[in-house]
């Protein structure tokens, strides 16, 4: 059939001819297309080769049946280029969307950040990170470049450098956040392990809620009588004694119960365990038979047919606690009553009498001899009372605040910084439901700090008074006597914050911890070995006790305090009636600190008087007799009245010590004071800084103020400043402090017109007012010391070519000497911009000692960084968690430097550097 019709046949040919040709020559195209793709465009009209190689074979009857003759007739690039033929519809592609590159820095970024996260999660991190080569081959770029962009990142803070073969990095933030609280470095020496770094130190604790008796806040204070019979009543055999707890609402009984019942479980033999149930009687208020049934228990329940146990079976050798019992109806409480009467009781239902084997305490805000709960009362035969907030005291409620805050600190395991004035106000402020309420305004404050370092990506937090309630800050209720006391407690806090770390302990609560053995009195021993001294053992007495009144002069009222309560109460009898006799009592009691000296001088020499194996005394007799007859008179007498009393003996030098001292002490009260004069811009600025500071400091001390105000003119300024430099001068001149221009040279106009020597101190704040006082009423006060009276411009340029000879001279016999190729004179001034900002930062004085530290080891540590060296600090890992904080401050001072020389200080030397300012 198809012989018989030959264009069949040739039509069969050229299909033939065709597939032929087709397969082969796509065969080609795909082994070559990814090379050609990129050197031709045209590359994207490949759909429509097969028409056109089609169209050629059609009218090629002669044609070789191979592909590469193709070739030879249509080169590669030639088919490429040609167009659809117009009788066959071409399909283009729709061309393609291609999303935006990224920055080469951020995809490197975000690859450490996905590496350092899965080193993570593996649990190892030493040994471990992303380093050049490999990013390099992953991103398809060249290794130079992505180095490049490592090390800036590294520079930025947002990479932590691991030096060694290769170079490791890992992301600092996806570390910080793995591990909060721990100081995180940005360079890892080569040797130095990063996981070392991050281990908890063995001494570190966490601070848990005090659930003990003897660690409550007041324990050994207002809490003391109600922990003694709380303690007698969970002792007694057999199960203890029923006790009620009574207090305001919001004192503590509930917390007080379970203290109880721990101590209970903790003086069960083999640890025990023993169960604590709660009552709330408020939720049986209305329902009677409902609490019977709860407390006694049911022979037969009738949803289960079994028998049901009650509070009093739940509680078998344990505490029942019935909180708020004045809830109770009169039924229950009769209930209740003839219970506890009786030690037994029946299941409803039942008629087997059961022992009661558990203890119960009952918690009630009335009072015991209130007439609603009376039935009750009289069964329970220990009665203890929990005081109110403003009872306790307020270093008890100092102290109940830090603990708040530290539980807080632990919770959000974040750590926390308290400011003074926080601790201030919340001690300020009467709280009428006691704990609960001061609880609340904690918990508040802290969680609107805690949002702060949530919005702006703080690692610690910071309350601040702008997080305290309204009602907090328009508080005003404050006694002159409690802000005395919280003045004197802020006094002991040496910084402008509390620090608080994410476990809830900080220094200064150890420092002030109740629970610690007798901490009080190690204080007051530290004290007093601060002014002890052995007369025999001075060569210069006169001197000695110079030094002694100087020493005694910077200590703080809560010192004093502390000192006091530890002179014998017959040596300040003996020694006040010796100064009454010649008139000088008066004299010494605005100056107390000078009397409560020699008072605990004495008092230590009776103290190693009684000691075994004292040394035998000097026999030399007192050399005082002839240079101060008066004094060594009042001392003689009262060494005699001493001895008569202890059996002592009193050596001369011990005689001319006392003498020496009552010498000094009476030149020293009988020096005329100077006279202060606050002039100051505004209405009643002045006027406000005098009355404050005449609230806040007591003594015998002269100062008045001027307002300077608009409607005052400079003239009548002057004037009424002379005028009032005249009333308030005593003989020593006066100190005119003032805020700003045109008042800074107005001591020279009071001088020349009033003739009263006059110095003159500025910007006056309320801290420099109040600090002045203080200088004036210890006899510190120098004219030199407190302000240049002539010249200040002149002073101050003095002492600061001083400082730049000081630096000088360490820089040419010191540093120069130390360091190798280190430009000295560039590198001391780099550092000394690191050191003040530093100390500023701190709150620290700049003094030659800590800058000569500072200078002398940190640029020689540039010379180690230069040179890719660092020393090893052999507990690294603990001191890091210790001050991990400062660490931090420190190297964040250091960038400065990093930036300048071009290098990264690794973790090791800061430890170095950080142990400078401890």
């Amino acid at each position: 059939m198809i012989m018989q019709k030959p264009y069949l046949v040739k039509f069969s040919l050229k299909i033939t001819r065709f597939l032929f040709v087709f397969i082969y020559f796509i065969q080609f195209l795909l082994q070559f297309f990814c090379t050609i793709r990129t050197a031709h465009p045209c590359v994207y009209q490949y759909t429509n080769y097969p028409h056109e190689l089609h169209t050629f074979l059609a009218h090629s009857h002669d044609m070789c049946y191979n592909l590469p003759q193709v070739i030879t007739r249509f080169s590669l690039i030639q088919i490429l280029e040609i167009r659809p033929h117009r009788h066959v519809p071409c399909i283009t592609p729709p061309p393609r969307k291609e999303a935006p590159a990224m920055p080469q820095n951020q995809a490197i970024q975000n690859i450490v950040k996905k590496i350092t996260r899965q080193i993570l999660e593996s649990g190892s991190l030493d040994g471990k990170g992303a380093d050049a080569n490999t990013l390099s081959i992953d991103l398809k770029s060249d290794r130079a470049n992505v180095s490049r962009i490592l090390n800036s990142l590294w520079k930025d803070g947002a990479l932590i450098k691991c030096q060694g073969k290769p170079t490791l990095f890992l992301d600092r933030k996806v570390i910080t956040q793995h591990y909060p609280g721990y100081f995180i470095p940005q360079t890892v020496a080569k040797g130095e392990k990063l996981s070392s770094l991050l281990q908890p130190s063995e001494n570190e604790g966490q601070a848990e809620p005090a659930t003990s008796l003897e660690l409550l806040t007041g324990a050994n204070a207002s809490l003391k009588e109600a922990i003694i019979s709380a303690k007698a009543a969970v002792a007694y055999p057999p199960h203890g004694l029923h006790a009620l707890l009574h207090g305001s609402i919001g004192v503590g009984k509930g917390r007080f119960a379970y203290c109880m019942y721990l101590y209970k479980k903790n003086a069960c033999a083999d640890g025990e365990q023993i169960p604590f149930v709660t009552i709330s009687c408020h939720n049986f208020s209305q329902n009677p038979k409902l609490f019977s049934q709860q407390l006694l228990g049911l022979a037969r329940d009738v949803l289960s047919n079994k028998a049901r146990r009650g509070f009093l079976d739940a509680a078998k050798g344990g505490l029942l606690f019935l909180d708020e019992i004045e809830y109770l109806a009169p039924a229950s409480l009769d209930l209740l009553a003839s219970i506890l009467t009786k030690n037994s009781y029946n299941r409803i239902g039942d008629t087997q009498t059961r022992q009661i084997q558990c203890m119960v305490a009952a918690s009630t805000t009335r009072q015991r001899d209130d007439e609603s709960i009376r039935v009750l009362v009289e069964s329970l035969p220990v009665a203890i009372h929990i005081p109110d907030l403003e009872e306790r005291g307020i270093y008890e409620k100092t102290e109940l605040i830090l603990k708040m805050f530290a539980e807080e600190a632990h919770t959000i395991r974040l750590p926390v910084k308290l400011s003074r004035d926080v601790l201030s106000v919340m001690a300020a402020m009467r709280y009428d439901k006691n704990i609960t309420q001061l609880a609340g305004e904690v918990k508040s404050a802290c969680s609107r700090a805690y949002l702060d370092s949530l919005t702006n990506r703080y690692q610690t937090v910071y309350i601040h008074l702008y997080h305290l309630s309204r009602e907090l800050l328009a508080f005003h209720g404050c006694s002159r006597e409690q802000k005395d006391s919280i003045r004197h407690i802020l006094e002991e806090v040496p910084d402008k914050y509390i620090e608080l770390d994410q476990h809830g302990n900080s220094k200064y609560m150890e420092h002030r911890n109740p629970s610690r053995p007798v901490p009080e009195s190690e204080s007051r021993r530290s004290l007093a070995h601060r002014l002890e001294m052995d007369t025999e053992s001075i060569e210069n007495i006169y001197q000695s006790v110079i030094d002694h009144i100087s020493n005694l002069s910077s200590f703080t009222d809560t010192e004093l305090y502390q000192i006091k309560r530890d002179i014998y109460p017959i040596v300040l009898q003996i020694v006040v009636a010796q100064l009454q006799k010649r008139g000088r009592f008066e004299g010494s009691k605005k100056h107390i600190h000078l009397l409560y000296g020699i008072l605990l001088h004495i008092t230590n020499f009776l103290k190693r008087s009684d000691a075994p194996g004292q040394a035998a005394k000097s026999s030399m007799p007192a050399a005082s007799r002839e240079i101060f007859p008066d004094e060594y008179q009042m001392a003689s007498e009262i060494m005699e009245s001493l001895s008569q009393i202890y059996g002592c003996c009193f050596s001369g030098r011990e005689v001319d010590y006392l003498a020496s001292y009552f010498a000094v002490f009476t030149n020293w009260i009988s020096t005329v004071n100077l006279g202060l004069l606050v002039i100051c811009h505004g209405e009643s600025i002045a006027s406000d800084l005098v009355s404050q500071a005449m609230k806040t400091i007591y003594g015998d001390y002269i100062i008045d103020y001027i307002n300077y105000s608009a409607s005052m003119c400079l003239e009548e300024c002057l004037k009424l400043a002379a005028a009032k430099a005249k009333k308030l001068n005593r003989g020593s001149g006066i100190l005119i402090l003032t805020d700003m221009e045109p008042l800074t040279t107005i001591n020279e106009y009071v001088s020349r017109q009033a003739g009263v020597d006059a110095s003159i101190l500025y910007p006056v704040t309320l801290p420099l007012l109040l600090d002045t006082i203080r200088q004036i009423l210890s006899n510190r006060s120098d004219f030199s010391l407190l302000a240049p009276s002539k010249e200040p411009h002149s002073i101050r340029s003095e002492n600061i070519s001083a400082q730049e000879a000081f630096i000088q001279n360490l820089v040419d016999k010191v540093i120069g000497k130390t360091t190798v190729f280190l430009d000295t004179t560039k590198a001391v001034n780099v550092l000394e911009k690191c050191l003040k900002a530093t100390l500023l930062e701190l709150q620290l004085p700049y003094s030659n000692e800590i800058a000569a530290k500072y200078l002398c080891h940190c640029c020689n540590m540039l010379e180690r960084a230069i040179r890719g060296e660092s020393w090893n600090y052999s507990r690294l890992s603990q001191f890091t968690n210790e001050h991990y904080e400062l660490m931090n401050l420190i190297e964040h001072k250091l960038e400065y430097a990093e930036n300048i020389f071009g290098i990264k200080i690794p973790a090791s030397e800061i430890a170095y550097i950080t142990e400078i300012f401890l």
